[in-house]
């Protein structure tokens, strides 16, 4: 409940994602900060100061409408916006769940924007709307997203977002109680991954929300693919119209629970688990996939598809890098080699909470007591490129990493020119050690043969990191482009107290004058 205020609202932590954006017309990268629960903001790249949010409170729409006039309004995104170098544009979502009657009572809708920045003006958006014309239901989020030459990719992510992530034992001494309350609030998320897919054409003439304009709807074909992810890349390029997805499969793992005080083992249910673990992020209960699928963008069928596991490195696959252009920091037009993290398989974080939640699972390739021989043995961490063929998808290079060491937040730094292969770099990863926090680099053509080099010291300390981003330089900033905080929050607090606004006249409006 730290994130939440009754008075105030919910807190943007920005803490998850990075997205740098080159536009043709300015000679330095900007950079944005994301996560899924608020507006975007931009940074300098030179300073890491905030500079401003990206669009106004007016242009982003809260999650709910309701009578406590919040000055930070809930606001529903995607950690993960999508830039268009060669078009100069930005992509992002603004959405809102209903959560059945409940939800609606409260204020609570179904919606979906798609948005359109030139990282200048005001917001140009549309709401998606189904082929029929009917509104996008979410029951999840959509942590990310993805742009191509002629399609935007929308995916409802394997991420929940709703009561029970504002809740952490509200009531520790009364641990009963705490359970009940946790049980009736947590469901299991969707075994399927569900894709929609809007033509860049059909994006003509949008709303601009801060002008007050009608809205504009634009549709959108749906398509299910059998089991959830959280990540997906696409390549830009669509000959004939085909959309190449990569998706990282997270088969049964609930991504967004936590283990709680008073977790106890799913191996031996008598025992708590140790208070050293609590609040980590929970163990996924089957292993994870990788897939590869053609899509035809026109139509939202499938043409082909191929997923493959591998019992050592893809138990909870986490985040992936890729090889940009050295010299603008641009994604590739295709995509032949990706490297993925995953998290391994720890006992410590299977709990019998998410052992007896995902037991049904749909798409189970390992059994629940064979997970649990799984656990006890333990699976390391991993880092692993898959190889991308126009055949055939395959892990060609992988290291295992040591007992009781953690990899995270993978970057490739290319090296050489920027036509060169797209093994050609280095990959930095934090890694939690037993005793040390470290920074350790490969060699992206040779995984297997382990860091090149470790970086460590007694005053670094971090704590579970998760996205990143390279820039080829960074600079201070000079756009142009701000949103004024007084003019953007003084609408709001002004229909709070004199105390509220007096708080604001002489605490937050003086630091960004």
């Amino acid at each position: 409940m730290g994130r939440f205020s009754i008075c105030l609202g919910l807190r943007n932590e920005l803490n998850t994602a990075l997205l740098p954006m080159k536009f043709s017309d300015e000679d330095n990268h900007r950079l944005l900060v994301c996560w899924d629960g608020g507006r975007h903001y931009e940074v300098d790249t030179e300073t890491l100061d905030l500079a401003t949010p990206v669009g106004s409170n007016q242009e982003w729409r809260p999650e709910a409408e309701t009578p406590l006039n919040f000055v930070f309004n809930p606001v529903m995104s995607t950690a993960h916006p999508c830039f268009d170098a060669k078009k100069n544009e930005m992509f992002s979502v603004n959405f809102g769940k209903s959560l059945g009657i409940l939800g609606k009572i409260v204020g609570l809708r179904d919606f979906l924007y798609l948005i359109r920045w030139d990282g200048k003006g005001e917001f140009e958006r549309w709401q998606v709307v189904l082929e029929d014309g009917s509104p996008v239901k979410l029951q999840q989020t959509m942590h990310q997203i993805a742009v191509t030459e002629k399609y935007v990719i929308l995916m409802e992510t394997a991420f929940l977002f709703g009561v029970g992530q504002m809740l952490n034992n509200p009531f520790p001494k009364r641990q009963c109680l705490d359970n009940l309350l946790r049980s009736l609030l947590t469901g299991t998320q969707s075994p399927n991954t569900v894709i929609y897919i809007v033509s860049r054409a059909d994006l003509i003439n949008g709303q601009h929300p801060a002008k007050g304009e009608s809205e504009v709807t634009v549709k959108a074909r749906k398509m299910i693919i059998p089991r959830e992810a959280i990540h997906l890349l696409a390549d830009y390029e669509n000959p004939n119209n085909q959309i190449m997805l990569h998706l990282g499969h997270v088969c049964a793992w609930e991504g967004s629970e936590w283990t709680h005080l008073g977790d106890r083992f799913a191996q031996n249910p008598s025992q708590l688990i140790p208070p050293r673990v609590q609040g980590m992020i929970s163990e996924e209960t089957d292993i994870s996939y990788v897939g590869r699928y053609v899509i035809d963008g026109e139509t939202g069928t499938m043409i082909r598809n191929q997923v493959i596991k591998d019992w050592t490195a893809t138990w909870g696959i986490s985040f992936f890098t890729y090889r940009v252009n050295g010299d603008t920091g641009m994604m590739p037009d295709k995509l032949d080699n990706i490297y993925w993290t995953s998290l391994g398989l720890w006992n410590e974080l299977l709990t019998e909470f998410l052992f007896k939640l995902t037991k049904d699972y749909n798409y189970r390739t390992v059994v629940p007591e064979d997970l649990l021989l799984f656990a006890d043995e333990g699976v390391a961490p991993c880092l692993f490129r898959v190889n991308i063929s126009e055949e055939t998808i395959a892990i060609a290079d992988c290291y295992q990493l040591p007992e009781g060491c953690m990899i995270n937040s993978p970057q490739f730094v290319p090296s050489g020119a920027a036509e060169d292969k797209s093994t050609k770099g280095y990959i930095v990863c934090n890694v939690l050690c037993p005793n040390s926090k470290e920074i350790w680099i490969f060699n992206a053509e040779n995984l297997a043969t382990g860091p090149v080099c470790k970086l460590s010291h007694p005053s670094l300390d971090f704590g579970f990191t998760i996205h990143t981003a390279w820039l080829p330089k960074i600079a201070k900033r000079t756009a142009s482009y701000n949103i004024p905080v007084k003019e953007d929050f003084q609408p709001l607090v002004a229909r709070k107290s004199a105390q509220i606004q007096k708080m604001f006249d002489d605490y937050v409006y003086p630091n960004f004058s």
